[in-house]
């Protein structure tokens, strides 16, 4: 799904972005701000990904 979303010239920045955040876990939970999902990346709370 992520693939069809991204460009193509720009999956695999995404992807190392993705695998550092959360491993592509979508449980995932930042600790220290509560943020989950996916891509756990301030500002975007509580959801991302």
């Amino acid at each position: 799904m992520a693939a069809q979303m991204v460009p193509g010239d720009q999956f695999q920045c995404f992807s190392d972005i993705v695998d550092h955040e959360s491993s592509w876990n979508y449980t995932a939970v930042n600790a220290s701000s509560g943020v989950y999902g996916r891509l756990c990346t301030e500002p975007r709370a509580p959801r991302c990904g």
